[in-house]
């Protein structure tokens, strides 16, 4: 169980170094966009990057994943796999080109379809190279190469743009370097330019990953409906000012999305390397046991103190936003756990359930959106997403059941879940009525996880313990 803990810790580690390497270069970059583009260029740049999201994984049916998942196989031919993908990217060359023709009719963005062409084949064959990179478990590799697209988007926008005042097209040209150079980095120092040498295209293997693949394509599809919905609907159904709300009320609670985010591209390795193992039921529910108390525990932490910190963080006219915040504290708690359960679908290379469960959520989504944002505004939306992403939770836990058995229905875990509830509702009650509730639940919630705490509480100490005797020895 050790080495299993340790490899799990040890992808958790990278991944995280990535993800917040990039969230924070991104966030210093900025105020560098706001200062030097208007608001109409900046509105016309996310909007190329917008279609572009949704154009990359349908010209090349988004087999980066199924690269990924293949190459983690015992018994997976590396350079065989690496073909197809080869051969998807010269689809994609060719099919991108219709591009050209369509956005030339968007007046938008019509001056910039030669570099939404350039930008989409370029950054889904950076896919495909990071995803083999990944499949390969090279993933010192990976981060770093993410690290370096990221940094040298940076340094080229500050070029390109308050050195050069290039605009949109200084922006895009930026972005285009940077998939260029981290494409020779990848193929470089992960050597894939020598499996590139021995290519072999398998009929019956490229069949197999586009049926994977293919799934995965409007899986994520939906996934973007059931995240953008909300703001459509909100705007259409009650006005702009209250879409405003439910964009900053994503802002606290969106910490939680990033640290699932981390822990489920870890975990994706453990749960495949699992997979024949005699006792996998019981690892898969020790994690899940983990993942649920510290995903439950964060969220109350939040729950408790969301007042304040809105009050303290954002402008008074968006204090309200506190309210659509608590829905999706609750919310990314169950998204949390339906990734969680969902990644039994990529080990089995069954994606079709996983795209059933997300079509489900979506609808109930947009129903729900119809008959709660006319009566409760921002907060009516974050309530129908929190439900949906139940939704998609239960059915993927049953759905699932054929292939592995996650206890979700524990005795505790619903006493744990029913005192989130409980804190979510003293924020709505009168001030001291409310806040001693809701203190009272967290207390309750802390009691409950004590040895989980202490556990953690005593893990960090000896981490920060063996790093002081290291820096000291190496002193010395």
């Amino acid at each position: 169980m050790g080495n299993r803990i340790k490899y799990l810790l040890k992808n958790t580690s990278l991944f995280a170094i990535g993800e917040l390497g990039s969230k924070l270069i991104n966030f210093f970059l900025v105020p560098l966009y706001t200062y030097i583009l208007t608001a109409e260029e900046y509105g016309t740049v996310d909007l190329i990057f917008t279609i572009s999201t949704v154009i990359i994984p349908l010209v090349m049916f988004n087999i980066g994943e199924a690269i990924m998942r293949y190459a983690l196989d015992k018994d997976a031919n590396h350079e065989n796999l690496l073909s197809i993908g080869i051969v998807s990217i010269i689809f994609g060359v060719i099919i991108s080109l219709l591009i050209i023709p369509i956005c030339s009719h968007f007046s938008i963005i019509s001056n910039y379809c030669w570099y939404m062409y350039f930008y989409v084949i370029l950054s889904a064959t950076k896919t495909v190279v990071t995803c083999y990179l990944r499949g390969k478990e090279k993933l010192k590799l990976y981060v770093s190469c993410n690290l370096l697209n990221t940094f040298l988007i940076a340094i080229l926008n500050v070029f390109f743009l308050a050195v050069l005042h290039k605009g949109i097209k200084g922006y895009l040209t930026a972005y285009i370097l940077a998939e260029v150079i981290a494409i020779i980095y990848a193929l470089t120092f992960g050597k894939i330019y020598k499996d590139i040498k021995k290519f072999k295209f398998d009929k019956n293997l490229c069949k197999a990953m586009i049926l994977f693949s293919l799934a995965v394509v409007p899986n994520s599809l939906l996934w973007w409906v059931i995240n953008s919905s909300d703001r459509i609907m909100v705007t259409a159904i009650r006005n702009v000012a209250e879409n405003g709300l439910l964009a900053v009320s994503y802002k606290l609670p969106s910490i939680l999305t990033m640290i699932n985010t981390i822990l489920m591209q870890a975990w994706k390795y453990s749960a495949i390397k699992e997979k024949d193992s005699k006792d996998k039921d019981e690892f898969s529910n020790k994690m899940f046991n983990q993942f649920l108390r510290a995903s439950m525990l964060i969220s109350a932490c939040l729950i408790l103190t969301i007042k304040p910190l809105t009050k303290i963080l954002f402008a008074e006219s968006y204090y309200m936003s506190w309210e659509s915040s608590v829905f999706l504290l609750i919310g990314f708690i169950l998204m949390g756990l339906s990734t969680f359960v969902g990644t039994i679908y990529y080990v089995e290379k069954n994606m079709v359930g996983n795209m059933l469960s997300a079509l489900c959520g979506g609808v109930v989504n947009i129903v729900l959106n119809a008959l709660l944002i006319p009566k409760m505004g921002a907060a009516g939306a974050t309530l129908a997403a929190t439900i949906c992403y139940f939704v998609i939770l239960i059915y993927r836990y049953f759905d699932t059941k054929k292939y592995q058995n996650i206890h979700l229905f524990k005795k505790e875990y619903i006493l744990m879940f029913t005192l989130i509830i409980i804190m979510t509702l003293g924020n709505f009650m009168s001030v001291p009525v409310g806040l001693l509730v809701s203190i009272f639940s967290f207390v309750l919630l802390l009691l409950i996880n004590y040895n989980f705490i202490i556990k953690y509480i005593n893990t960090g100490i000896e981490i920060i313990q063996n790093m002081t005797r290291k820096i000291t020895n190496a002193k010395q």
